[in-house]
């Protein structure tokens, strides 16, 4: 059986493409270790690096920007603080905890995903950790080559917010709406500056800086404006929960369909 996956300590050399999906196991157990090896062993393009403790949890975060954090057993147990550490170096990162019961009553997992953990998954479940990984490794790689792909000018992008902004109306009204799209801009804005040239009134209408209009932006540029489309998408979904879901089932453009699927 040919291996495909590595398995990495904190001190290994940190180069590979941006198509590999890169994964953080925080555990301390070599038999636990092990058995998520055999669920991905015949995966491509996924990479796991292995933490043994919190420290260590923390310090490959930094260093990997993985696109998910397995959570095991380390010697840090408190689920809301290492949520709330993990969250504070990459906000949006799926944080999965592993389990060792098959089941899990709703209430726990409930009660775990108030912590900010995205799932739980059995450790023994090969078949559901397969799924998930194979799930995780589509949409990484369908979002890279959507980025790479993809050219747009600060015009394009602006249609973009506005084709979002009208479907959006069927929903909100527009005070609740802009407040939605200023709250995000806000949160976002330190962490991505491009975001200056962009702002959005009181009822909604978004506008962009003269001078980006006909520039073809860059793909950090586009990252940018989609944090914003997806922080806006979370306010949203406040109020209504599947709100993601049902502007992905609009009628949109190609170009708007492309940026919001491939949003965080």
């Amino acid at each position: 059986m040919s291996t495909n996956i590595e398995i990495e300590n904190t001190t290994s050399p940190k180069d590979y493409s941006k198509s590999i999906v890169q994964i953080v196991l925080a555990e301390s157990s070599l038999s636990e270790i092990d058995l998520i090896k055999m669920s991905v062993v015949d995966i491509s393009q996924v990479k796991i690096t292995t933490a043994s403790t919190y420290s260590q949890l923390i310090a490959n975060i930094i260093k990997e920007q993985p696109q998910l954090v397995l959570l095991g057993d380390i010697d840090v147990v408190n689920y809301f603080e290492i949520c709330r550490e993990c969250h504070k170096i990459s906000s949006e990162i799926p944080i999965v905890l592993l389990s060792k019961q098959e089941i899990v009553n709703d209430s726990f997992q409930q009660a775990l995903q108030s912590y900010g953990l995205t799932d739980i998954i059995c450790s023994s479940d090969s078949k559901k950790l397969i799924q998930f990984f194979i799930k995780l490794k589509t949409k990484h790689l369908s979002i890279n080559e959507a980025q790479t792909e993809l050219t747009a000018t600060g015009r394009v992008m602006l249609v973009v917010l506005e084709e979002i902004v009208a479907v959006s109306n069927n929903y909100f009204g527009p005070l609740a709406q802009g407040n939605y799209w200023r709250k995000a801009h806000i949160q976002l804005v330190d962490q991505f500056p491009f975001l200056q040239n962009w702002s959005s009134d009181h009822f909604s209408k978004i506008t962009c800086d003269q001078k980006i209009l006909d520039l073809e932006l860059t793909a950090t540029d586009i990252q940018s404006i989609q944090q914003w489309i997806h922080f806006f998408i979370k306010e949203c979904e406040r109020i209504i929960v599947d709100f993601k879901e049902i502007l992905e089932n609009s009628n949109f453009s190609p170009t708007t369909r492309i940026i919001l699927t491939n949003s965080p």
